[in-house]
């Protein structure tokens, strides 16, 4: 069973990565004014205006009725907790373009080396419409790929937020439990091969004693026939 030849059922998709400017809000290289969210969306965007961010901001940090009743000290530590906790949140979002950050994968096809050359390319057109964010994501980029350890075979993909990279620790588990099922699959082949091998090496032992005592009596027989056939054996029997 090949090992890269098995893919795991769940993948993260990487296809907002590599969509052009006029994608969606999820796209990584979409520009700012076609991924514009409106104020009333379940989720705000990753390139919603900072309007819209401050008005879900307001809207979901408004303090509930039951914290009128408690004393201010309180109040304060409540309201100080929420503001950390939607900050945190925020920050772990999928929408988020500082949560994105470049892994590495094998690729099967060996091409490694143009597809990241490819996305260098975006990354850099992004740079360039988006000066201060283009300048962060190429800095990874950047570092990441130094730190590749086969160009040519280790693809370096783009992974943004919490669900994404979720995903590629699912996908990594199974790659892993398939992994230590074939390392299981060849640790016995070899214990049967090594029992074999231990058989054959006794079968030869036993063939060299064999083929040694068969030495010594031929080396006999020999002595034997050379005894009786020489010429001061005869004059003795006559």
């Amino acid at each position: 069973m090949s090992l890269f030849g098995v893919k795991p059922q769940t993948q993260p998709s990487s296809t907002g990565f590599l969509s052009s400017s006029s994608g969606t809000a999820g796209s990584l290289f979409s520009s700012a004014s076609s991924a514009q969210a409106p104020a009333s969306s379940a989720s705000v965007g990753l390139f919603s205006s900072s309007s819209s961010l401050a008005a879900a901001s307001a809207l979901s940090s408004s303090p509930s009725s039951s914290l009128s009743s408690l004393p201010l000290h309180q109040q304060q530590y409540v309201e100080a907790i929420s503001r950390r906790t939607q900050q945190t949140e925020t920050l772990l979002s999928d929408q988020n373009r500082s949560m994105v950050n470049f892994l590495y994968q094998f690729d099967p096809a060996h091409a490694a080396t143009h597809k990241n050359a490819l996305l260098e390319n975006q990354l850099q057109s992004f740079a360039v419409q988006n000066p201060v964010e283009g300048a962060a994501l190429l800095a990874k980029w950047r570092k990441a790929s130094s730190r590749s350890a086969d160009p040519q075979n280790c693809l370096i993909v783009p992974v943004q937020g919490v669900q994404e990279l979720s995903a590629r620790v699912t996908m990594v588990a199974q790659a892993t439990e398939l992994l230590a099922e074939t390392l299981g699959t060849v640790a016995k082949d070899t214990e049967r091969l090594m029992a074999r091998n231990q058989q054959m090496r006794e079968k030869l032992d036993l063939i060299r004693q064999r083929h040694t005592s068969l030495g010594h009596e031929f080396i006999k027989v020999v002595n034997l026939i050379e005894k009786f056939s020489s010429p001061s054996s005869s004059a003795v029997a006559n």
